[in-house]
């Protein structure tokens, strides 16, 4: 905002990541919660194409895809 006296600049501090918290408890409850709710949207996803099996990660060596 730059005004008759020039530019004032912020009035507040102005966090870098905003919408992280930077207490590390209520961060790791954050991620548990997000993961949760992606876990779920991925299981109503499998069993609306009919529950199919599925694996994680890449296979072990000598294991044919």
């Amino acid at each position: 905002m730059v005004g008759r006296g020039g530019d004032l600049g912020l009035r507040r501090r102005l966090e870098r990541f905003p919408f992280v918290p930077a207490d590390a408890d209520r961060l790791a409850q954050d991620c548990y919660e997000a993961c949760d709710i992606q876990v779920e949207g991925l299981q109503r996803r499998l069993a609306a194409i009919g529950g199919p099996k599925v694996r994680s990660g890449r296979p072990a060596r000598g294991v044919p895809r």
